[in-house]
């Protein structure tokens, strides 16, 4: 048995017998002649009927493109149920109602109250093969649209059908002129209630940011902006709005975000250049406050493989407007091997880092997973309290997740 024969049975903490029980009431599973253990998959089916014999489920399957239509994990058992179920438009092509365990329903489509409640139609969209509308096992309605080039541009979660709660799309418009996504990138903030009306969230695209910036002395790259509702339309007339600016470069990676932050001071810049004033790589940072705030992501620096070698920090900005080469405070450098796999990382102030953390060594932390490889419990030993080492010895913390 290996692993689980050392562990257990040679170290006295249980017998032979017990581990075989213990390992079957996991699912484990042996192959004649192999001293390993295995961990199986669930099985699924390819017809909606849970009594279905396999000549059932052939034709059925035949008839059905071969899609799954029912799933069970190795736990399933006439006492126990685990068993899902996926069932389909009259194409066969799309899925419109996932049945769990316990038969709640979650269906791609609008429903009435009651188990057997007819779906109707409209939650796909064909053209797209994407849902728009989805309501979930109490039947909270979330719906979605989409931009003329299939990309999500806004989503509106809503309470049930009969219900007049959360938000909506109503008024929605998917696609955005050129002119209306200018005006959002040079005036965001106040533009930002205009462009999301009632819905809970909104993305705005700028793929053609570079074209027309790329003359100027800070060009933009593409950018896909997303602004996120805090207060329910239903709940309140006006709602504060959060932004979030995603930045990518021409292989689609996303290069830099900046995220709303809250006021405080924000970084001095040069008055020629107005690039911010980095001394020994720390931001000055005088004590006026700026609102809005940004905190931006840190700069990264890529291999001709496309992998990230060196990464430096987060930094606070006063613009939401891309800035290039900002390398804020001290950086980690990562190292591959000629295939491109990762075989080591350097990081800044090392022998002082381990020396400070020298206090806590031999103090692992212990994830414990269960069959189906989701963590059920873990194990922490703070050993000392405060990294005094002169404390006493603390008892390991255990926690259940």
């Amino acid at each position: 048995m290996g692993l689980a024969q050392q562990v257990y049975v040679d170290s006295g903490k249980a017998t032979g017998q017990d581990l075989q029980s213990f390992l079957d009431d996991l699912r484990y599973t042996r192959r004649a002649g192999d001293e390993g253990w295995w961990l199986p998959s669930g099985p699924l089916y390819y017809s909606p009927g849970g009594a279905d014999t396999p000549g059932d489920e052939l034709p059925f399957a035949q008839a059905h493109f071969y899609h799954p239509h029912r799933f069970r994990d190795p736990f399933h058992s006439d006492t126990f149920k685990t068993e899902k179920a996926v069932y389909y438009d009259s194409y066969c092509l799309l899925p419109v109602e996932v049945r769990d365990a316990l038969r709640n329903r979650t269906t791609v489509g609008s429903r009435g109250p009651g188990p057997s409640a007819p779906i109707e139609p409209g939650g796909n969209y064909y053209r797209l093969l994407k849902p728009v509308l989805v309501l979930d096992l109490n039947r909270n309605r979330t719906a979605v649209r989409y931009g003329a080039l299939g990309l999500l541009a806004g989503t509106a979660v809503m309470g049930k059908p009969e219900e007049s709660l959360g938000d909506n799309l109503d008024t929605f418009t998917a696609t955005l002129s050129d002119d209306t996504v200018g005006s959002f990138v040079a005036n965001s903030i106040p533009s930002a209630t205009t462009l999301i009306g009632s819905a809970t969230n909104r993305v705005v695209y700028d793929w053609f940011a570079y074209l027309r910036t790329r003359d100027s002395d800070s060009p933009q790259p593409s950018l896909a902006a997303t602004i996120a509702r805090e207060v329910h339309t239903a709940d309140a007339a006006t709602s504060p709005f959060h932004l979030t600016f995603s930045y990518s470069d021409g292989f689609g990676r996303a290069i830099q975000q900046k995220t709303q932050a809250d006021p405080g001071p924000g970084p001095q810049r040069d008055s020629a250049t107005h690039n911010i004033v980095v001394v020994d790589g720390v931001p000055q940072m005088p004590s006026t406050p700026i609102d809005p705030r940004w905190i931006a992501s840190g700069w990264a620096i890529f291999n001709n493989k496309g992998s990230p070698v060196r990464q430096y920090e987060p930094f606070f900005t006063d613009t939401f407007r891309f800035e290039f080469a900002v390398a804020i405070g001290v950086a980690s450098i990562t190292f591959y091997d000629p295939l491109n796999r990762e075989i080591g990382q350097l990081n800044p102030e090392e022998k002082t880092a381990a020396a400070k953390c020298v206090v806590h060594r031999d103090t692992p932390s212990i994830t414990l997973f269960d069959t189906l490889a989701r963590a059920f419990a873990t194990v922490s030993h703070n050993k000392q309290r405060y990294s005094n080492p002169h404390r006493p010895l603390r008892r390991p913390r255990k926690s259940s997740t």
